[in-house]
């Protein structure tokens, strides 16, 4: 469980060409409204994610904090311990320009108005959590007294020092993780931090002095990381730039849902590794061959993690499509290329995990961006993934036919034996030729029958 003590703001976005000049009053292109505040932006990101979250904050009586409220919880954020002030509620005006550059300036209203009485009437989430997430838009005394209050109950403080106040530097040595772009490093540190070596060599300073890990951002070169005197440069994925506004805030939940897996791996003594960066393997499968990263391949014992969710392209994400994260990136786009269904199920038979664990707490049935988010608290393990998949489609409410990774998987794509023979009697069912191979199986079985009639097969066989 991850907490964000923080900020919620009504924003106002105002799309222009330019800034305007000293006295110029200019039209912009567009305005319009949306959700915002560091805080709120970090919490919604890692409730996304699909981790519990909790946000404590505050917003006024008014409409901008109903909005909130009511658009934090549809994305499964749990705003219980916002409080309610006589305080307006915080704003932010955005200028957004067209090349994705952002400037912002914001009332504090009601966010300042969040107490160190209001941390210690939530102690009782401190005692769950395993996160807490801060930054610099509520008072910096409640900053200092939520760090420490997680220091007592053993929590991993992560805190985004923005905006930055370089008189105010009391809760950088209580954070275990210390997030800031290059011009806050720069305010910080009181050095000019222009480029990747100047973060590198200014953060393992500072690192080393503090004891933590500091995490300096550097837009379009991407992150250096300085913990424990190493450094680390993670680059960037090259995008696009349609809007950066809030980008920097989803970083920051991102992480917060990463550093609990790190947490526990180093509990229990257990490696993390990144699949992104591991070797592969090209592996024949009953579709054709496919590069798979060798410690998926060479594990003693895989553990498939799912996130139980609907899905654009697929109906449902569970336990056959999320083994699609043991793929390299280019291996990836050739899924899409190939349609998704039909690699995903050829990927589950060469695979096979030895445990799966679906996470069914706070799943989404729509999209896997988020949307509909439905609380269940609930977790479902086993040793099939066809099985658990076909269990899933059933609490989704979804036919299981919708689902046709799961029927191509158990029709043909998992090379063993039975299946040929499943295979050769499906061929028969439908008027097709014996003996052929999986590949072309599917596909003729994908052109002259619906989901209905391969599931009635399934049955049969």
């Amino acid at each position: 469980m991850i907490l964000v003590a923080g900020s919620l703001n009504y924003d106002i976005i105002l799309k222009v060409k330019r800034m305007p000049r000293e006295g110029e009053t200019m039209t912009c292109e567009s305005a319009s409204s949306a959700a915002g505040g560091k805080g709120a932006n970090q919490a919604v990101q890692a409730a996304k994610l699909g981790v519990p979250t909790y946000m404590i904050g505050a917003v006024g009586a008014d409409n901008m904090g109903d909005f909130l409220r009511d658009e934090a919880k549809g994305y499964g954020l749990d705003v219980s311990r916002v409080k309610r002030s006589w305080e307006s509620t915080g704003m932010g005006c955005i200028h957004a320009l067209e090349d994705g550059r952002v400037f912002a300036t914001i009332n504090r209203g009601a966010n300042y108005d969040l107490t160190t009485e209001d941390i210690d009437a939530s102690e009782d989430l401190f005692s769950q959590a395993k996160i807490l997430i801060l930054q610099n838009e509520i008072p910096h005394e409640v900053n200092i007294h939520a760090a420490n209050l997680a220091k007592k109950h053993g929590l991993r403080v992560l805190y985004n020092a923005a905006p930055a106040f370089p008189d105010k530097k009391e809760v950088l040595p209580l954070a275990d993780v210390v997030i800031v772009n290059e011009g806050e490093a720069s305010d910080y540190l009181g050095v000019k931090i222009s480029s990747v070596e100047d973060a590198q060599r200014e953060g393992l300073k500072v690192s080393a002095s503090m004891g933590n890990t500091w995490v300096i951002t550097m837009g379009s070169h991407g992150s250096v990381i300085c913990s424990a005197g190493k450094s680390e440069i993670v680059r960037p994925y090259k995008v696009d730039a349609v809007e950066t506004t809030g980008a920097g805030d989803s970083y920051i939940g991102g992480l917060g849902y990463a550093c609990g897996y790190d947490k526990v791996c180093v509990k229990y003594g257990v490696p993390f590794y990144d699949l992104k960066k591991d070797q592969t393997r090209t592996v024949q499968t009953a579709l054709r061959p496919m590069e798979i990263t060798c410690r998926a391949l060479d594990a003693d014992f895989l553990i498939d993690l799912p996130v139980l969710k609907g899905h654009c392209q697929t109906a449902m994400t569970c336990a056959l499509k999320n083994l699609k994260g043991c793929l390299p990136d280019r291996e990836k786009r050739r899924f899409h290329s190939d349609g998704l269904i039909e690699p995903i199920a050829a990927l589950g038979a060469v695979l096979r995990p030895a445990l799966v664990i679906v996470d069914s707490i706070c799943g989404d049935l729509n999209f896997e961006e988020g949307g509909n988010p439905i609380q269940t608290n609930r977790m479902l393990l086993g040793t099939d993934p066809v099985q658990i998949d076909a269990y899933g489609c059933r609490l989704m409410g979804l036919r299981l036919e919708d689902v046709t990774t799961a029927l191509l998987y158990d029709l043909g794509l998992n090379g063993s034996a039975d299946a040929a023979a499943r295979r050769s009697r499906a061929a028969q069912a439908l008027g097709l030729p014996p003996g052929m191979s999986a590949k072309a199986f599917c596909e003729a079985a994908d052109l002259i029958a619906d989901g209905e009639t391969l599931r009635q097969i399934c049955e049969k066989l």
